[in-house]
């Protein structure tokens, strides 16, 4: 399923490898939430069978109304979701995503940036992992929390019964992750790891660009529940300290110390990562590392005030 808005390139890409895809039975549901360029006319001349296209009622900021309404279109019980920016990795992207459900209602996937040169690249994947990371984590350990609407995979019907995009429509964003952290559980949801389900999706190509997407995501963290809004916090405040201490260490006690614990630390960290980038085929960034780690911390610092302000676009 994809919700569209003005994405006429995009859609050139991405349909033909929806309709490639080695599954017995799926349709594709297309949404175009009030195009202004021809992003409608080139789906509609497709017309094939596989392919159902609708156009949104509602005209309202973010997706989250248009979505509402292709899910009410679909026949099927599993709802599985990309963007219009994004594209599977392999022909095995829909059976890969439907063979981890079992007994589940929800299955998480990963969604990593396309590789290119230059640094902001580099954090942008890097920043795209650590999430990815964190997620899969605490799915692992009975705690999910959010997934990405670039390759989420849940039940008809637990979308339908749950109330939780009403209560959020005074956010743009968390179409996504509002309601895996609202409906998922540790017996509900399960997560995919498998190279062929991955869905590539374009980077951003300027800092500004990159920001606005982000402040546009990290505000949707004040609907999340509160132990979740604690974890993420800890997580974050966990890794500015280590900075904080080595700075305060150097400063007010033993240099060697000081120096001697701090590396200690990022060894550990580096190669924990170092094993997580070879599932999650990033391997490359494993070797930018310290200068990665050190950003990371800086863009905490940086971003946590959008948590406090609204997105107007989506």
């Amino acid at each position: 399923m994809v919700v569209f808005k003005n994405e006429l390139e995009n859609l050139r890409v991405l349909i033909p490898k929806l309709l490639e895809q080695d599954h017995p039975n799926f349709e594709i549901i297309l949404c175009d939430d009030h195009s202004t360029d021809d992003s409608y006319s080139y789906a509609e001349s497709l017309d094939h069978d596989l392919i159902r296209l609708s156009k949104a009622t509602v005209d309202l900021p973010g997706k989250k109304s248009a979505l509402k309404e292709a899910i009410q279109l679909a026949s099927g019980e599993n709802i599985l979701l990309t963007d219009a920016d994004c594209y599977p990795s392999s022909r095995l992207w829909v059976s890969s995503m439907t063979s981890q459900l079992v007994d589940h209602k929800i299955v998480l996937g990963y969604s990593p940036h396309l590789k290119a040169p230059g640094w902001l690249n580099r954090f942008v994947r890097f920043e795209t992992f650590m999430t990815a990371l964190q997620y899969f984590t605490y799915a692992l350990s009975g705690i999910p929390y959010m997934g990405v609407g670039r390759n989420l995979l849940y039940k008809r019907s637990l979308f339908l019964g749950s109330d939780a995009i009403d209560k959020s429509s005074h956010l743009v964003s968390g179409d996504d992750d509002i309601f895996i952290n609202a409906e998922s559980n540790m017996d509900n949801t399960n997560i995919n790891l498998n190279p062929k389900s991955f869905v590539y999706t374009y980077p951003p190509d300027s800092f500004s660009t990159f920001l606005r997407q982000k402040r546009r995501h990290v505000s949707t963290a004040t609907a999340y529940q509160w132990k979740h809004k604690f974890l993420l916090a800890g997580f974050a405040l966990s890794h500015i300290m280590i900075y904080v201490l080595l700075i305060t260490n150097l400063l007010y006690g033993s240099v060697v110390t000081a120096i001697s614990v701090f590396v200690v630390i990022m060894l550990i960290k580096w190669i924990i990562a170092h094993r997580a980038m070879k599932n999650l085929q990033c391997s490359d960034l494993s070797t930018y590392f310290p200068i990665l780690d050190l950003l990371m911390v800086l863009y905490y610092i940086f971003i946590a005030p959008a948590t406090f302000f609204k997105a107007k676009n989506w």
